[in-house]
Order: structure tokens, then C-alpha cells, then sequence
């Protein structure tokens, strides 16, 4: 069940969470399934869309049960149908902060406070844009793949030369032009890496450092670095897919004071992206999601 924001109740929510979730990607809605069928009622928070950065692959070809692959949206449906199945709890409000005041753990949102008995935290990744080297403000200079989702005829930088960025720039090369721009030698998998050069409208700036990223009137100049020396080049767009860093930002002071002492207790848990590293997978966050929850029925005795 899908339940709209709703205003704020102006204090505690009469009822305490058995069990809030915080992210609806593959772990978060693993975990929150997972629970619910085993008895433990469930509230699962997600600020977005369901789905976490899944949303954004132009094709999942390796989650099991899709032989030619599925594009990332139409899984992220698929997930949302799931939940909607098992009658999950689904409150669209963005957790801002997170605590626990000795008993429960305390969930702010813009709209409201809750309280839970257990929490899991699958909050993800967020863009490890501070790599480059400066201060570039993602709000106002850099495009996700989600905004340019239905662009049409765009000059696009995609800096990166990961698995991420290759397939950010498939998706977008299919009604846009898509410059791949980075340091080094492409680190994606070679079938990606085939498929970009067999693409048209993909080019490649390899070699080259990021010295400054500028917001223009209508569009962005990224002041490259070459051995050759230095270039000035304008787009329209710019998408960022250099590395990820953990999504830790909600936790207040006190759950960074007792975290280990609470997980210990059986009471906080963490799945996904957020605890996984550099393995983003699908299959590996939720799985990850499935082994949390039965940790859970563990420490809850069901």
C-alpha cells in the first residue's frame, strides 16, 4: 500500500514502529518483504521513487529471472508491484535524521516524528563528486540520468570510466549526443565498453583531468586537462559518475555514539549499497536485504 505524505500530526505518531526501514531500493524492499512475512510489521520511508539508483540503469542483465535483461524503471514497477502485494507500509517522506533516545529509535522527516522498535538503514550511495578535486555543487551544475531520462538532442559529458557511466551514457545516446570523459583507461565491463564504441553517438575524451566545472546561462564548461595541455569545452549537460561513498549523512550523534552496541543488541541493521562498497549489484543488495530480515525474526524470537 502506497500512503501519500500527509501533514504533520505536530508531535509522536501514536504508535511505535515495530520495524521502520529507511530506503526503498533492492535492499530496503527485500528486507521490508522479508520481515513482514515473517510477522514483524513493517514501515518502509522512502524520499523518491522506489527502486534506489536501479531506477537509473539503462538495462539490469544480470538479476536472475530476466534472460535478455530488463531496463532499470521497469524493474523499479516491478518492485513497487511487490510491495504493494505483500500490503507494505510505504510512507513517501524523506528521513532527515535519525536518533535513539535510549528506547526507540527517533525518525525526523519534513513532516512528522516516529518512533521504532528496530531500524534498517538501506539508504544507499551518495555521488563522490569531491573526488574531482573541488567544490562542484551537484543542485546546480550536474544532471542525473533521471532529468535527462526524455532529453532529446543535448550535448552530454559523463565523466566516469566505470560500469556506471557507460551505462548512463547507452541510455542517453539514444536520443542524445554523449561525450565519456576520464583520467585514465575505461575500468567498465568490456561488453559496455564494445557496445559505447559501437555507438554513433558516443565519443571519448580519454586522458584528461577535470581542473574546473562552470555553469553557463545555457549549459556547463569543464576546463580539461591534457597532456597536450590545457582545453575548454561546452555542453549542455553534465552527469557525474565518478565512485559513490556511503549514504550515512541521517545519523545523529547518538546513534553514532551506540550504532555498534545497537546492532549487537539485534536493533539496527544496515543493507545494501550503504555497507557493500564497490559491489553494486542488484542480486548482492537485495539478498543482502533477505539475510538482514532473518536476522531480525531471529532477534524479534519469531
Amino acid at each position: 500500500m502506497w500512503i501519500q505524505p500527509r501533514e504533520s500530526s505536530g508531535g509522536w505518531t501514536l504508535s511505535v514502529i515495530e520495524m521502520a526501514v529507511v530506503g526503498g531500493g533492492p535492499a530496503g524492499i527485500a528486507a521490508a518483504i522479508q520481515c513482514q512475512r515473517s510477522g514483524i510489521s513493517v514501515t518502509l520511508f522512502e524520499k523518491d521513487r522506489i527502486g534506489g539508483l536501479i531506477k537509473e540503469a539503462n538495462l539490469v542483465e544480470n538479476y536472475l529471472g530476466f534472460p535478455g535483461g530488463i531496463p532499470g524503471q521497469k524493474l523499479c514497477d516491478r518492485f513497487e508491484e511487490q510491495l504493494r502485494f505483500h500490503n507494505i507500509r510505504t510512507l513517501q517522506e524523506e528521513v532527515m535524521l535519525v536518533d535513539h533516545d535510549g528506547f526507540h529509535f527517533i525518525l525526523h522527516t519534513a513532516l512528522d516524528t516516529y518512533k521504532a522498535e528496530r531500524l534498517v538503514l538501506a539508504t544507499g550511495t551518495l555521488p563522490a563528486a569531491a573526488r574531482l578535486g573541488f567544490g562542484v555543487d551537484n543542485r546546480t551544475v550536474c544532471d542525473n540520468v533521471m532529468t535527462l531520462a526524455h532529453a532529446s538532442d543535448l550535448s552530454i559529458a559523463v565523466l566516469g570510466a566505470g560500469d556506471a557511466a557507460y551505462d548512463y551514457a547507452l541510455r542517453l545516446a539514444k536520443r542524445n549526443d554523449v561525450t565519456i570523459i576520464s583520467r585514465g583507461e575505461p575500468r567498465c565491463l568490456p561488453l559496455l565498453r564494445e557496445r559505447a564504441l559501437a555507438d554513433d553517438r558516443i565519443s571519448f575524451l580519454e586522458g584528461r583531468t577535470v581542473q574546473a566545472v562552470r555553469k553557463l546561462q545555457d549549459g556547463v564548461s569543464l576546463k580539461l586537462k591534457a597532456q597536450s595541455g590545457q582545453e575548454e569545452m561546452l555542453f549542455d549537460r553534465l552527469l557525474i559518475a565518478i565512485g559513490r561513498v556511503p549514504n550515512l549523512t541521517i545519523l545523529g550523534p547518538s546513534m553514532e555514539e551506540s550504532s555498534e552496541s545497537l546492532m549487537n543488541n539485534g536493533l539496527f541493521y544496515m543493507a545494501g549499497d550503504v555497507v557493500n562498497g564497490d559491489r553494486r549489484q542488484v542480486s548482492i543488495a537485495a539478498s543482502d536485504g533477505i539475510k538482514v530480515a532473518m536476522s531480525v525474526r531471529e532477534a524479534a524470537g519469531r
